[in-house]
């Protein structure tokens, strides 16, 4: 199914409006998230994680032991400490 070039306007305001910054007069506007915060080029270089899933997966694996979403402090230490 093929997209009409009025249905791809929203989808592309949103991206340029998000990641590229909207041209204004001879210049474009900031986006709302900076290339450098969702750039992961030089992650790559330095061989580095692009994501941080490992960590996700880390607190999925935590909260399920914990057994709720938002333990009491003393429920926290006592997992921390068993």
């Amino acid at each position: 199914m093929d997209a009409s070039p009025e249905e791809i306007v929203p989808l592309a305001d949103y991206w340029e409006d998000t990641y590229i910054g909207r041209r204004r007069r001879n210049r474009r506007a900031n986006p709302r998230f900076a290339v450098e915060m969702w750039n992961v080029h030089d992650r790559v270089n330095e061989n580095l994680p692009r994501t941080n899933n490992s960590i996700e997966a880390w607190h999925r694996a935590f909260q399920q032991t914990v057994d709720c979403h938002h333990p009491s402090i003393f429920k926290l230490i006592n997992h921390f400490r068993l």
